[in-house]
């Protein structure tokens, strides 16, 4: 298989915990449509303290999260007071529906760039060279989480 489905047991279907609230019951609060029953994981987000490593800043550095022998995209989002977590982890499921749909906003932009430098060396007295160093031009690496 190469995908993942979660799903709440019975007992805490459409339910969440919010600590200095309690349990609540999503589907009262937000309606049928916020909830579902089951859910593909198409990605996985990791929230960590700001000073824990670092940071991919681009957004080139495939990551993935092994979950039953399936790789699931990884992204790594470091916390400050004040961030909004919930607008931050929005963001991130768009921008996976785009990566699906073939759009990927950190290789368009690396492309933009890698661009603007080729054309700017070929003002250099003996131009452009054949191709840019590997460190710009190289393929986006995967990164396996154990």
């Amino acid at each position: 298989p190469d995908t993942v489905w979660g799903a709440a047991t019975e007992l805490h279907q459409h339910h969440m915990e919010i600590r200095g609230m309690g349990i609540l019951n999503i589907t009262h609060l937000f309606g049928v449509a916020a909830v579902r029953d089951n859910k593909k994981i198409e990605v996985v987000v990791e929230l960590s303290d700001v000073e824990e490593g670092d940071y991919d800043r681009l957004g080139t550095e495939a990551q993935v999260w092994p979950i039953l022998s399936v790789d699931v995209p990884l992204v790594r989002i470091p916390l400050r007071p004040g961030r909004n977590i919930a607008s931050l982890i929005e963001v991130v499921a768009r921008n996976q529906l785009l990566k699906y749909r073939g759009h990927d906003s950190a290789r368009e932009f690396q492309e933009k760039v890698n661009a603007r430098i080729k054309a700017s060396l070929g003002d250099l007295p003996g131009g452009a060279p054949e191709s840019l160093p590997a460190a710009i031009s190289q393929s986006i690496p995967v990164t396996e989480v154990e």
